[in-house]
């Protein structure tokens, strides 16, 4: 399991053989959810893993906050621009550092050369790793699903969204 093998590397052994205690913020019940998993996941690697899950408190620093994203558009620089340049509107919360970070990811956005490009977004991703200011949780993406033949609703049908299923009938053509 390659999660096990990089916490037994940590620091020369040390995090593994004695562990830790962090406190990790949530603002919101999604992130409260993935923080309590999160929890049970470290658990399980090694009990001596401790992860404290708090609810968000401005007066009060954490080492580890929850941030989550979802890309507009297949485009690389919209979710790596948005987690580490210090200019994002969550540069705050992911507090990544150094203006070589920005230099890159500028340099890439404007980037026309798919492989410099790419090279230019890898240099910072290695930095951005590098700071160990993130745990990477990916998830699925969510898809928004259309069907011509159907009309009763203006966009996707999600649970929750207030679409009632007596105002669906079939399109007609």
């Amino acid at each position: 399991m390659a999660a096990e093998s990089h916490c037994r590397a940590a620091h020369d052994g040390q995090a593994w053989e004695h562990g830790f205690r962090l406190i990790a913020a949530y603002g919101n019940w999604y992130g409260k959810l993935v923080l309590e998993l999160l929890v049970q996941d470290l658990l399980r690697l090694n009990p001596k893993f401790v992860l404290e899950a708090v609810p968000n408190d401005p007066s009060r620093s954490a080492p580890l906050a929850y941030v989550g994203a979802q890309s507009d558009a297949p485009e690389p620089d919209d979710l790596l621009r948005t987690f580490y340049h210090s200019e994002s509107p969550l540069a705050d919360q992911a507090g990544f550092e150094g203006e070589q970070l920005n230099r890159w990811l500028d340099a890439a956005q404007l980037e026309f050369d798919p492989q410099r490009r790419a090279e230019l977004y890898a240099r910072a991703v290695a930095e951005a790793e590098r700071q160990g200011r993130h745990i990477v949780l990916p998830v699925p993406d969510l898809v928004d699903i259309y069907a011509a033949d159907i009309a009763g609703t203006a966009g996707p049908l999600q649970p929750g969204g207030g679409l009632l299923w007596k105002d669906l009938r079939r399109a007609e053509h």
